[in-house]
């Protein structure tokens, strides 16, 4: 199965288009508190604070793999973002260096073969003394909504449906990681998904909707 994505984060299958688990999961589940946050501020503020969240955690998830490869970070000058992450940054690599055993890859890409969608993994690892592969995804926001609990399934079932199955592996575990910016800061959370059987026919239920939405 040869899986890229354009410059859109359109996602191609062999060279078929299928849709992205963050695309479907953002086109069915209604999030009334953010709607609420978008009429308060206004839609060209709103966008504003949404791009610059969306940049923050871009920087940081590239330097929790950074740091997962193997490899340093060089700072680009004064104005580098790294200061602004450095509170986040330092609470992953800690907890990363105590907890993780062995990482497999980071920033993964994985599609299910029989539901046909696709998505990236942050992190496929092994927590140590475990044995079973964690499917780990990191949320560098002030919360974490109960979606995830469906995209952390999707991507669980897509890993063992093609990687995992190739390695000979049958069951896999799957977190959320939580590293949150502003105020929080430094003060990170592990969150364990282990509802495997719920989640899972909870994003095949939102993966029905999207289709049927689209037809």
């Amino acid at each position: 199965m040869n899986i890229t994505r354009d410059e859109h984060h359109q996602y191609l299958i062999d060279g078929q288009r299928w849709p992205s688990v963050t695309q479907v999961l953002g086109r069915v589940i209604n999030k009334p508190f953010l709607n609420r946050y978008r009429e308060k501020l206004g839609t060209a503020a709103a966008n504003e604070v949404r791009d610059a969240a969306g940049t923050h955690g871009t920087f940081v998830h590239a330097l929790a793999s950074l740091h997962a490869d193997g490899e340093a970070y060089l700072p680009l000058g004064p104005d580098d973002p790294y200061e602004a992450a450095k509170l986040q940054i330092d609470a992953f690599t800690a907890w990363y260096d105590e907890n993780v055993e062995e990482c497999f890859g980071t920033e993964i890409f994985v599609a299910h073969p029989a539901y046909r969608y696709a998505g990236q993994l942050d992190f496929l690892l092994r927590i140590r003394g475990d044995k079973l592969w964690t499917v780990l995804d990191i949320k560098s926001g002030a919360s974490v909504g109960p979606e995830v609990r469906a995209q952390t399934a999707a991507y669980r079932d897509a890993a063992l449906a093609t990687i995992l199955t190739d390695m000979g592996e049958k069951g896999c575990r799957r977190a959320v990681l939580h590293i949150p910016s502003g105020e929080a800061a430094g003060k990170l959370r592990f969150i364990p998904h282990d509802n495997h059987a719920a989640d899972s026919q909870a994003w095949l239920s939102v993966l029905y909707v999207y289709r049927w939405l689209k037809s």
